[in-house]
C-alpha cells in the first residue's frame, strides 16, 4: 500500500482548535461505522479540530452525509 500524505485524505474541518475533543469522538464514530481505525492507517498525527476519512472505505455517500453537516454546523460556530 502506497504512502498516504494527510493532503490526500479527505478531512472535515470542524474549525477552532476547541474542537479537538469533538473531532476525536467523531473520528472514533466513523471509525465504527466503516468498521475501520483511521489511525491505523496513518501514523501521522492529526490536525486538532479535523477528523479524516478515507473515502476508499466509505460504501456509500450517505453513511458520512451527518458527519458533513455537522462540520459545516461547527464551522458556524463563532
Amino acid at each position: 500500500m502506497e504512502k498516504a500524505y494527510l493532503y490526500d485524505i479527505p478531512n472535515l474541518h470542524l474549525g477552532k482548535k476547541l474542537h479537538t475533543e469533538t473531532a476525536k469522538n467523531i473520528q472514533k464514530e466513523i471509525d465504527e461505522l466503516l468498521g475501520r481505525n483511521y489511525a491505523d492507517s496513518d501514523k501521522s498525527r492529526p490536525t486538532d479540530g479535523e477528523v479524516y476519512i478515507r473515502l476508499e472505505w466509505v460504501d456509500k455517500l450517505d453513511q458520512i452525509i451527518p458527519f458533513i453537516d455537522k462540520a459545516y454546523e461547527m464551522r458556524l460556530q463563532k
